[in-house]
């Protein structure tokens, strides 16, 4: 069993509907490459309830952790005399894009060639309809073989809703579980600042009604406060007044019999200087008088 040469290739093309609407630029390398179809199916990712299943203008997208069912746009032909090798593109499968279908076309098989793919990347897969997406290599038998394909894949030109149901419900995967788990924290996190939100709103409404109720009883305090001080200070001074008027009363009292006692002491004292005999005024008083006789006799 020997592969095919591109020359081979381009050889059989010329001479058989090996390849429908073939082009010899596609010959590259013993393989010719195969265009993306407009028809895909993609199973729903958790915002969805259906499995996507439409024709494609330009792009097909198939979101991380998901599996998609592409279609070539060419049918292929392949003689009994040989089968054929089926892939997809190495700049397609870098991102993470992998064929989880067969690898291989039975010989005699005519029809477009179904592609099941599964995205294990982190980014969507883009595939543009109508460009290089699948490669096909073809190889020779020993001999012509009569046990040709005669499936009910033969001939086939399209989905069907068999195809459609083979891919139907959500795919459990990877991707599908990071981005609800990426939504469940986007939700609690809404939540979470929702409710802080409301407690920082209830706690600033209590702290105002706080100051407000506080801030006027703190006023009535202090007026009761000023009152009974003004109050304990008049009856203080009230005291102090009872206290300091008998002790002023008997300081005048004392002072005024003070007084009188020693003004009669001072009268009781002139009395006495009065009553009392002078010995030298009267021993001048009694020479006075003796010579007051003296003067009488000799006269």
């Amino acid at each position: 069993m020997a592969f095919w040469s591109s020359e081979k290739l381009s050889e059989e093309l010329a001479e058989s509907p090996l390849i429908s609407a073939h082009q010899l630029k596609r010959i590259k390398h013993g393989a010719y490459e195969l265009s993306l179809g407009g028809e895909t199916i993609i199973t729903p990712c958790s915002d969805q309830n259906a499995t996507t299943f439409w024709k494609a203008d330009h792009k097909v997208v198939i979101p991380p952790g998901q599996m998609a069912m592409l279609i070539t746009e060419e049918t292929v032909d392949v003689p009994l005399t040989a089968m054929a090798l089926i892939s997809m593109k190495a700049g397609k499968k870098l991102g993470g894009l992998i064929n989880i279908s067969g690898f291989h076309v039975d010989p005699g098989f005519k029809g477009k060639l179904k592609f099941s793919v599964y995205n294990a990347g982190s980014r969507d897969a883009v595939l543009e309809v109508g460009r290089p997406t699948f490669l096909i290599w073809f190889c020779d038998l020993d001999r012509k073989t009569e046990d040709g394909y005669n499936g009910d894949s033969q001939g086939q030109d399209g989905f069907t809703a068999k195809d459609a149901s083979l891919l139907r419900g959500e795919v459990a995967s990877p991707g599908a579980m990071k981005k609800q788990l990426d939504e469940l924290r986007l939700d609690f996190k809404k939540q979470f600042d929702g409710l802080r939100q409301e407690n920082e709103r209830r706690i600033s409404s209590c702290e105002d009604r706080f100051v407000v109720r506080h801030g006027t009883s703190a006023s009535i305090l202090l007026v009761v406060f000023a009152a009974l001080m003004g109050i304990l200070l008049n009856n203080q001074l009230q005291a102090r007044d009872s206290k300091e008027t008998p002790a002023n009363v008997q300081i005048v009292t004392s002072t005024v019999a003070s007084t009188s006692k020693d003004t009669s002491a001072s009268e009781n004292e002139k009395a006495s200087n009065v009553g009392q005999s002078n010995p030298a005024l009267e021993k001048a008083c009694g020479e006075r008088e003796k010579n007051g006789n003296s003067s009488e006799e000799d006269e």
